[in-house]
């Protein structure tokens, strides 16, 4: 199962990864703003990721992670978080800015208002306490993607909603392959704009 989600993202991901190459160079930005997938995480390394959140990680997720430990620089995303090295710890930096944000937007709003999110994170898909889910991306309009524990689908996959402030629910993907799909439309987007190959938009 899971090396039949690896083969099938495999040549989806290549592609993506030329899309974003060819933007780049047209766009000729510094070597920081170009986008750069990192190299595969191993299985110790994201099951031990896994432990540590006390969360299973989903297919595709997991696939992604066995071919790229985070990616840099997307599409309306800083980073799809790896689980180590420098995939994790460069995302990771990023995100503690909008986690200390966040924290400070809750403390003013006092422990009662956590309180409250918490039960209603369970049956309003417009809230979120964002501090019980399981970050996978972030993006360059300092919203935070996580994985919706209380929102499984098919084959152990799981929503991913994006987050504003910690609470509010802007936008929700139905799994990690379908944010990988709008990610791949926006570089086609943004590639036939700059006048370059986008392939096919269909």
């Amino acid at each position: 199962m899971g090396d039949a989600v690896i083969e099938e993202l495999r040549p989806f991901l290549a592609r993506l990864h030329r899309l974003l190459v060819e933007i780049d160079q047209i766009e000729r930005r510094k070597a920081i703003e170009r986008t750069k997938a990192f190299p595969p995480a191993s299985e110790v390394e994201i099951a031990a990721r896994e432990k540590s959140l006390d969360f299973r990680f989903p297919p595709s997720y997991r696939a992604f992670l066995k071919l790229h430990n985070g990616w840099r620089n997307l599409p309306g995303l800083s980073f799809i978080f790896g689980v180590s090295g420098p995939g994790y710890t460069m995302a990771a930096r990023g995100l503690s800015k909008n986690l200390k944000s966040y924290e400070k937007i809750l403390r003013y709003q006092g422990v009662e208002h956590s309180k409250a999110l918490e039960e209603k994170e369970r049956t309003d898909p417009d809230v979120i306490y964002m501090f019980h889910h399981p970050v996978v991306a972030s993006d360059s309009e300092r919203l935070t993607m996580v994985f919706d524990r209380n929102r499984p689908t098919q084959g152990g996959e799981y929503q991913i909603a994006s987050v504003k402030s910690g609470q509010l629910v802007e936008e929700r993907y139905r799994s990690f392959m379908d944010l990988l799909v709008v990610i791949l439309r926006r570089a086609q987007l943004t590639l036939a704009e700059l006048g370059g190959n986008p392939e096919t938009l269909a």
